[in-house]
C-alpha cells in the first residue's frame, strides 16, 4: 500500500507539473501589451535643431564662399560649389525645402560656359565683368547658337572681349543683332532671361526667398 501511495503521489506531482508547464506555454504565447505609459513619459534624446537666423545664414554663406579655392566674389558658381553650402545649412538646422529646384538654376560643373570662364583667359575676362548676371546670361545664349561655342571662346581670348560683349548687350547695333537672332527658329529665346543663378550674390538672394518661405511654414 505504501508503494502504491508513493506511485500515486509521484503521478499527482507529474500531472501538476505538466499542467503548470502547459499554462506557462500558453501565457508565453500571448504577446505582452506594450507599456505605452513608460514610452510616453520617456523624453526624446534627439530634439530637432532650431532654424538658424537669416543673419547666421548670411554669415555662413559669406564664410563658405570666401574659403573656396581660386574664387573671387562675382565669379560664376556651379552646382558643385553650391550643394556643400546647402548641406552645411541643413546640419545647422535649416534644410532648404526647394534645394533641388535651386540647384537646377545653377550651372552644372561640366557645362561649356563654366569650363571656359574657369580657363586662364576666362578668369581674366570674368573678373572684368564684375559679376554681371546679364552678361553671363548673354554668353550662355550665345554659346547655344550655331557655332556659338567657338564665338564665345574667341571673345574670351580678345584683349577687349569685355567691350565686345558689352556692345552686344548695350549698343544699338548689338541690340539689333539680338533681335535678329531672336527671330530664328533655334535662337528665338535669345533675348529672354534664362533664369539661371550665376553668382554668390544671386545664390544668397535666392536662398533668402527660400528662407522667408520656410521660416513662415514653421
Amino acid at each position: 500500500m505504501k508503494t502504491q501511495r508513493v506511485e500515486y503521489g509521484s503521478l499527482y506531482v507529474l500531472c501538476v507539473a505538466a499542467g503548470l508547464l502547459m499554462l506557462l506555454a500558453e501565457r508565453s504565447a500571448i504577446p505582452a501589451e506594450p507599456d505605452n505609459r513608460s514610452a510616453a513619459k520617456r523624453p526624446s534624446t534627439q530634439e530637432p535643431k532650431s532654424m538658424p537666423s537669416w543673419k547666421d545664414v548670411e554669415s555662413a554663406g559669406a564664410k563658405y564662399f570666401e574659403a573656396l579655392p581660386n574664387y573671387e566674389s562675382g565669379d560664376i558658381v556651379s552646382q558643385g560649389q553650391v550643394k556643400p553650402l546647402l548641406d552645411q545649412l541643413a546640419k545647422a538646422g535649416w534644410k532648404v525645402s526647394d534645394s533641388a529646384e535651386l540647384l537646377g538654376q545653377v550651372s552644372a560643373d561640366d557645362e561649356f560656359l563654366v569650363g571656359q570662364l574657369r580657363s586662364k583667359n576666362g578668369r581674366k575676362f570674368m573678373r572684368k565683368l564684375g559679376g554681371s548676371s546679364e552678361q553671363y546670361d548673354r554668353l550662355r545664349r550665345l554659346s547655344e547658337t550655331k557655332g556659338g561655342e567657338r564665338t564665345v571662346a574667341d571673345i574670351l581670348k580678345l584683349p577687349n572681349g569685355n567691350d565686345v560683349l558689352a556692345a552686344l548687350v548695350e549698343s544699338k547695333a548689338g541690340k539689333d543683332i539680338s533681335r535678329q537672332l531672336s527671330k530664328g527658329p533655334r535662337t528665338r529665346n535669345f533675348n529672354k532671361p534664362t533664369d539661371y543663378v550665376y553668382t554668390q550674390k544671386e545664390v544668397m538672394s535666392r536662398l533668402e526667398e527660400s528662407y522667408r518661405r520656410d521660416a513662415g511654414a514653421r
